[in-house]
């Protein structure tokens, strides 16, 4: 993380295709933005549905374990103009999204 512009981030909440976190507080995810980068947050969700216009085609995402400081690729499944994430295991995750230069 310290690789990050964290500075830069600015909230995004509207790349969000749904918000659990209406439901239920425990389930809020944050989203945050740069010119190059999405930070999504997920408290215990399994998974999130994002706006496909906000990952991008050519956008590489990366699971981030804060417990653990461990990193894997994540895989999107998009489904109309939906584009889904499902964490790679319990507890809290941060999904990291890199838009790479056209």
């Amino acid at each position: 993380m310290t690789s990050l512009a964290w500075w830069k981030l600015q909230p995004a909440q509207e790349v969000l295709a749904t918000q659990p976190g209406h439901d239920s507080q425990r389930c809020f995810i944050a989203a945050a933005r740069t010119d190059d980068l999405l930070l999504i947050y997920l408290p215990e969700n399994d998974h999130v549905q994002l706006k496909s216009d906000a990952v991008g085609a050519e956008a590489i995402a990366t699971w981030f374990n804060p417990r653990t400081g461990e990193q894997s690729a994540a895989r999107a499944n998009e489904r109309d103009t939906i584009t889904h994430f499902h964490t790679p295991g319990q507890g809290d995750w941060l999904l990291l999204i890199q838009h790479t230069a056209s």
